[in-house]
């Protein structure tokens, strides 16, 4: 079912809403694409970093996050932090330099998200 539903990406509605920045004008020619699912529990964050593909999309799967702090998706370059909000989606040129804030809870607290890569086949 994740497979089914990041297929939205693709759709014409998507890229209208993207395309608004000259930054994001190829994003409906990618056509390759690949999926993780992931996971960060307590203590866990992901370092500054760029993806290796033309455009990244994230969006986070957060159920029950009410006791936890952290796991926000920081954009530092642009003074932009996304808090994880379950179901919301966030979509960025790949080259943008990005870090995810380190999980603050219990041993229970965790953060779930799909990040998506998508790029042109050779």
């Amino acid at each position: 079912p994740i497979l089914t539903f990041n297929r939205k990406l693709y759709t014409e509605e998507i890229g209208k809403a993207f395309y608004n920045h000259p930054a994001n004008e190829r994003i409906d020619q990618c056509d390759l694409d690949w999926t993780l699912l992931n996971r960060y529990d307590s203590g866990a964050y992901y370092r500054p970093h760029y993806d290796l593909s033309v455009f990244s999309a994230l969006t986070f799967l957060v159920e029950n996050f009410e006791d936890t702090t952290g796991g926000d998706l920081v954009f530092s370059d642009y003074d932009i932090t996304i808090p994880p909000i379950t179901n919301t989606a966030v979509i960025f040129p790949s080259w943008v330099n990005h870090t995810v804030t380190q999980i603050r809870g219990d041993e229970k607290s965790s953060r779930y998200s799909i990040a998506q890569f998508l790029s042109f086949k050779v």
